[in-house]
């Protein structure tokens, strides 16, 4: 009896043991059948999931899955990006819309526009300063999983403009080409200048930022930019009225309106040449913004 005692306790104790393990595996229970009868078989196990089955799914599963995060194909049209923006050529705004899964099609405007007054060398100088205009192009992204983008893009309307007056003192000296003018009392020197650029340019610039991200909960992005755009030969003027003197060899003095006088014509002549010269380095115009963008 002591015998039979200890098996019937041996075994339950070993099926205490063994039951959570094997109820996590989802075992099988076998139980013995009488003789004559067939043997039946229960089994204790849960019934997966439906997230169970897609972990457990295979690896195309899993990518279906993955794409219930990205926005679907024939939607990207409901979901333009726009963006405000500031940089060199002043405060902007962009409109983006997807093409591809890595292309969008963007465009916007930016302007500046700065007046100010100031004294240089005794000369009293306004200057009215504009720049901007609008563009269009195409934000390339030429690596996966990376927001680095390269776009081509049209200038146009471009407003980059720039007018300067000057008021030259009375007895204050202006020189070209090393000749002397002095302003007189009576009719002072007064100058003025002005530049432009062409309307249309092309241009091409590297930034990071997508506005229109294709993940579905994704809407918020920082857009930076920098490149430049090609405008040519800026158109330089400038133009003096006014009666100036000037100092002769002999001792004395000769005074003259300038827009009459042959040497005053011919050294401002020399001096705008040098200087159109000069700007021809800013045939190429700096891009360069940082903006806050959000996609709808």
């Amino acid at each position: 009896m002591r015998r039979l005692q200890l098996r019937l306790l041996f075994l339950i104790g070993l099926f205490v043991l063994l039951q959570p393990a094997i109820q996590g595996q989802g075992a099988a229970f076998v139980t013995p059948a009488s003789p004559g009868a067939s043997s039946s078989i229960a089994v204790d196990a849960p019934m997966p999931t439906a997230d169970a089955r897609v972990a457990e799914g295979t690896q195309d599963d899993r990518k279906r899955r993955g794409q219930i995060t990205q926005l679907p194909l024939y939607d990207w049209w409901r979901h333009p990006g726009v963006s405000a923006s500031v940089g060199l050529n002043g405060v902007g705004v962009d409109v983006a819309e997807a093409l591809r899964q890595s292309i969008n099609v963007r465009v916007g405007a930016e302007f500046l526009r700065y007046t100010g007054q100031f004294t240089a060398q005794g000369a009293q100088v306004d200057v009215n300063l504009r720049l901007g205009g609008g563009h269009a192009g195409v934000d390339g992204f030429p690596f996966q999983r990376s927001n680095f983008r390269i776009s081509p893009q049209l200038r146009f309307g471009i407003l980059t403009r720039g007018i300067g007056n000057v008021l030259i003192p009375p007895g204050e000296v202006v020189s070209f080409s090393g000749e002397d003018y002095y302003s007189t009392t009576y009719d002072p020197l007064r100058g003025s200048a002005y530049f432009d650029t062409r309307k249309i340019a092309p241009g091409i610039a590297f930034g990071w930022g997508n506005l229109v991200p294709r993940e579905r909960f994704q809407h918020w992005s920082f857009p930076t930019e920098l490149g430049f755009y090609y405008v040519g030969q800026p158109n330089l003027q400038v133009n003096f009225v006014g009666t100036a003197c000037t100092n002769l060899s002999n001792g004395g003095i000769f005074c003259n309106d300038v827009s009459k006088d042959p040497g005053f014509q011919s050294d401002l002549s020399k001096f705008i040449q040098r200087n159109r010269h000069n700007v021809s380095y800013g045939s190429l115009f700096p891009v360069l913004s940082y903006g806050v963008g959000y996609r709808f």
